[in-house]
């Protein structure tokens, strides 16, 4: 039995015994052992005979008898002697005790002690006087009924359990207290005992109270004559509401145990101290094979697998000691079959002593197959992660690392086993943001990609990085894997400068127009100063010469802006200004009979893109519509802007890879239109439509342009009818970034003047000459060299001390980058302003942009204010 319910059974207030077949009592709860009046120790063992007299022990063993043959309970009541001597009645109730299948294990039952009740009822055959002292303290209800059913007695305690006042009972009829069931028994009863017949004398009905509460009694009566030759009967009555309900929780629940038991989803085999099996589960019969038959009376190591008998052995001494041991064992079946178990023990004590050894345990031989499989497929991932060609490292549910291959290693130039189990950063405070990618990624349980990314802030090559969440088989983690496209991206850059150049081809007629208007402008000026004598004509003749040369400025700084080779640097950039930037470079190359028209609606919004690479995907796209628009008088381009939503609809018919707000551009042209047969191949890199005249492509355009707005996280389309026209469509995300804020002009203020030596170094003779004028005019001494290596030996000279130096970058020889590493290697501190009239590419070499002796950057061409404000910011 459950050590609960045993708990449960030792606090009862009605006595409870269990006995084997044989009578031998194997369990008693306290209660019991106060009625019979000795130890608990006493009586485990003891025949239950020997504390009663022959005739006594007879009558019961023909009640026990009775009992195992028909498997009905029965009761009886009957004397016992206490081991003081004294003798006590009880009312036993006895029950056969069997297993589910029917075997029958012994008898189980409930002890009453009667003794007082016996004892009233032997004084009141002695004497009225006695009797009336008796009942009316006693704890029993007692009442005395006419032949008519009327009450013409009843003592204190019936009065409680009937609740009315004794002037409300008397000399009514008793079946009015009772429900309808128990009236017609009484009746019965009693007219079958006035009849004589032999009846028993007890019974059970149901008494309704005051408050209308239904209460089990026990009635014992007896029929007696009295002096008016009347019968009367007179009967004890005993609440056993509580000890029938006790009685009832006792048979549930030892159902419950035995249905819990036999029902469990786990195996349960309970064996004696020497590890006998005394019961089994249903979970053993099927998991085992074995009938319950087969395995009770048999050792447990019946079932133990051969090699682990040892084990076994270990695991019941460890439960003998109390230890409640945990182990994994196998375990054969009747038909040969090994299961793996994880097996718990637990010892039932009664008096001190091990009466039963509980063993559960829980099939594992499925998720020791799982296991092993998860290992087969770790050691296959590890299999592919070690030949991979690209870098791969899986991190752990704890966001450490746990596998990282060869490649990995050689790029961060350490060792797995010196990674194992570190944090990512630890390689490099840089690769911080990766680790909360990859937390990221394994909460939400979707992978996040990056184009082009340097993994480490001093290596040269870029990759494509791919996280992603592992959750196969049970195996968790994330991996990030990392392909170098160091090389990808040079030959990418390579023909977006070829397109670039493409590109200038187109606008360079435009530009030389534009510059040839700007020199007529120039030559003309100066012309008509050289033969006017009225000084004011020659004050506005020199201010239209630095207009013009303003104006020749932004038409080199357009041309430079599609001459960059670079790998592009986003920034959030106002779509309607790159719009009008690209307009403006465009309009002088195209011919005059295109008309390029502007729309743009809703509110202004910013793109995240590289400034040069936007300006070069509209140019592209504004030249191939000239080209088609051709010889059209009334051709016309039309660009439209302004912001969308993109839904999931739409996101799958533009290819986009998610929803949300972006910018729609739309270029629209008169022209020839696209042939529907080659309109899916003009973003094929190569695939060119222009087979005539001097503006015939090499086919890099559309497919530069395509590049660039998907590297963008955008998407472009193109839909045309032949003789139609075409319309692109480019879809860009807006962007959350602030906007890139363009430098304005600052107002012009008198030259900053200033004092100190300034060494100029220039290989144009003219840039050497005007800028030492302007240099000296300011206030500066001034010396110049006319490349790297006159640079070099004018500051090794002691007599001299420079406080700074005007470094052309771009020069036949020892250029601009190569004499500033010079200058560093001779430990030379001059502080140096760079200059170029081309680009600032070169900035992007730290040994440049981060030299501690560069100070400032001087764009050509540069004027007096220019040249004077940024000195002086150097020298400060």
């Amino acid at each position: 039995m459950n050590e609960e319910y045993r708990q449960l059974f030792e606090n009862m207030q009605d006595g409870y015994y269990e006995c084997n077949l044989y009578g031998e009592i194997a369990f008693l709860n306290k209660t019991a052992c106060d009625i019979f009046g000795y130890d608990r120790a006493d009586l485990i063992g003891l025949e239950y005979k020997k504390f009663m007299d022959e005739n006594t022990a007879a009558d019961l063993s023909i009640a026990f008898k009775r009992v195992y043959e028909t498997g009905q309970p029965s009761r009886i009541e009957h004397e016992i002697i206490r081991k003081d001597g004294s003798k006590k009645f009880i009312d036993a109730s006895i029950t056969l005790n069997r297993e589910k299948s029917g075997k029958k294990l012994g008898f189980y039952g409930l002890v009453l002690d009667i003794t007082a009740r016996i004892r009233s009822e032997q004084l009141l055959k002695e004497s009225e006087l006695l009797f009336r002292s008796v009942v009316e303290n006693s704890h029993d209800g007692i009442i005395i009924v006419d032949d008519q059913y009327h009450m013409t007695y009843v003592n204190d305690e019936m009065i409680k359990m009937l609740g009315y006042p004794k002037e409300e009972v008397f000399g009514h009829d008793f079946r009015e207290f009772l429900d309808e069931e128990s009236r017609k028994l009484v009746s019965d009863r009693y007219v079958r005992r006035q009849r004589g017949e032999k009846i028993p004398s007890r019974y059970e009905f149901n008494l309704i109270n005051r408050n209308g509460q239904k209460r089990r009694v026990e009635i014992s009566s007896a029929v007696i004559p009295y002096l008016d030759n009347r019968l009367y009967t007179v009967a004890q009555v005993l609440d056993v509401t509580e000890h029938r309900e006790a009685q009832k929780a006792l048979e549930e629940a030892k159902m419950g145990f035995e249905a819990l038991f036999e029902d469990a989803n786990e195996i349960i085999i309970t064996t004696d101290s020497r590890g006998y099996i005394l019961k089994v589960n249903n979970k053993v019969e099927k998991i085992f094979e074995y009938s319950r038959e087969e395995l009770i009376g048999q050792s447990v190591l019946k079932l133990a697998y051969p090699e682990d008998q040892k084990k076994y052995v270990k695991f019941w001494k460890d439960t003998l000691k109390g230890l409640t041991p945990n182990y994994e064992l196998r375990a054969i079946s009747k038909r040969g079959h090994v299961e793996n178990l994880f097996a718990s023990g637990s010892v039932i004590r009664r008096d001190g002593k091990i009466v039963e050894v509980r063993y559960n345990a829980q099939d594992i031989t499925e998720l020791k197959e799982a296991q092993q499989t998860i290992l087969g497929l770790k050691n296959h991932l590890a299999n592919i992660i070690e030949s991979s060609p690209d870098l791969t490292i899986t991190f752990d549910t704890d966001f450490k690392i746990d596998i990282v291959n060869p490649v990995a290693e050689k790029f961060f130039k350490k060792s797995r086993k010196s990674l194992k189990g570190k944090k990512f950063s630890s390689i490099s405070p840089c690769l911080k943001r990766y680790e909360e990618i990859v937390e990221k990624v394994y909460n939400s349980n979707i992978p996040e990609h990056f184009h082009g990314e340097p993994l480490l802030d001093n290596a040269n090559e870029v990759f494509d990085v791919n996280v992603y969440p592992l959750a196969s088989s049970g195996i968790q983690g994330v991996v990030l894997n990392a392909i170098d496209v160091t090389e990808r991206k040079r030959m990418e850059l390579q023909l977006i400068h070829a397109q670039k150049m493409e590109t200038i081809g187109e606008l360079a007629g435009g530009f030389a127009h534009d510059f040839n208007n700007i020199l007529t402008g120039i030559m003309g000026n100066l012309s008509m100063m050289r033969i006017t004598r009225d000084e004011d004509k020659k004050k506005l003749y020199l201010a239209a010469l630095e207009n013009i040369s303003s104006h020749a400025k932004e038409l080199v700084q357009k041309m430079l802006v599609l001459t960059t080779k670079s790998e592009g640097k986003p920034e959030a950039f106002s779509v309607y200004n790159l719009i009008e930037e690209a307009l403006n470079i465009a309009a002088s190359s195209i011919p005059r009979n295109t008309r390029l028209t502007f729309n743009y609606e809703g509110e202004k919004c910013d793109v995240f893109i590289d400034h040069a690479q936007f300006i070069q995907v509209l140019i592209n796209l504004i030249i191939n519509a000239s080209d088609a628009i051709g010889d059209n008088p009334k051709g016309e381009v039309i660009i439209s802007a302004g912001p969308v939503v993109i839904d999931k609809k739409v996101k799958d018919k533009y290819l986009l890879s998610k929803a949300g707000e972006f910018i729609k551009i739309e270029v629209v042209d008169n022209g020839c239109g696209i042939d529907k047969n080659i309109l899916s191949r003009i973003f094929d890199p190569f695939f060119t439509s222009k087979t005539k005249g001097s503006r015939k492509g090499i086919g890099l355009g559309l497919s530069i342009v395509y590049n660039i707005v998907k590297n963008a996280g955008g998407s472009i389309h193109v839909s045309s009818e032949k003789g139609r026209g075409a319309k692109f469509v480019i879809l860009l995300p807006r962007s959350k970034k602030k906007t890139a804020t363009q430098s304005k002009k600052d107002k012009i203020n008198p030259p900053k003047r200033g004092h100190g030596t300034v060494l100029l170094v220039d290989d144009e003779a003219m840039v050497r000459d005007v800028g030492k004028d302007m240099l000296e005019t300011l206030g500066y001494k001034v010396f110049t060299a006319k490349d790297g290596h006159e640079c070099i030996d004018a500051l090794k000279k002691l007599d001299t001390k420079f406080d700074l130096v005007i470094l052309d970058m771009i020069m036949p020889g020892l250029d601009g980058k190569a004499t500033l590493l010079e200058i560093e290697k001779q430990k030379i501190t001059t502080k140096v302003v760079i200059s170029s009239g081309f680009t600032f590419d070169y900035e992007k070499s730290k040994k440049v942009s981060e030299n501690s002796i560069v100070v400032g950057k001087l764009n050509k061409p540069f004027d007096l204010y220019e040249l004077s404000s940024t000195i002086a910011a150097a020298l400060t």
